[in-house]
């Protein structure tokens, strides 16, 4: 997954040549743990569900809010909670069933 995905492929080529893809994916949202459930288990189902050792998760979604707290409105602060605290929570929610 990738916020960029055209900027991920043209950095990462050998990615796309493994058969693989990116996704992009806003992690500050609350459904981001079900499409990510769901990507897991059609990934599963096109690989063969024996592929599990071969799973990994670069979970590195994050940006920072600069400036002083007065100066930052609710909305600000509650967005950056969402991708860089929830964002984290909800892939790890949506794949560790899979990873164990």
């Amino acid at each position: 997954m990738s916020r960029n995905v055209q900027s991920a492929a043209a950095s990462h080529p050998e990615f796309e040549k493994l058969g693989e893809r990116w996704l992009q994916l806003d992690l500050s949202r609350p459904e981001a743990q079900d499409i990510i459930a769901r990507l897991v288990k059609d990934e599963e189902e096109r690989h063969g569900k024996d592929t599990k050792k071969h799973w990994v998760v670069v979970n590195n979604a994050a940006y920072t809010l600069l400036g002083a707290v007065e100066d930052m409105s609710e909305s600000q602060i509650l967005q950056y909670l969402q991708a860089n605290v929830f964002g984290v929570i909800r892939v790890r929610k949506a794949l560790l069933p899979t990873l164990r």
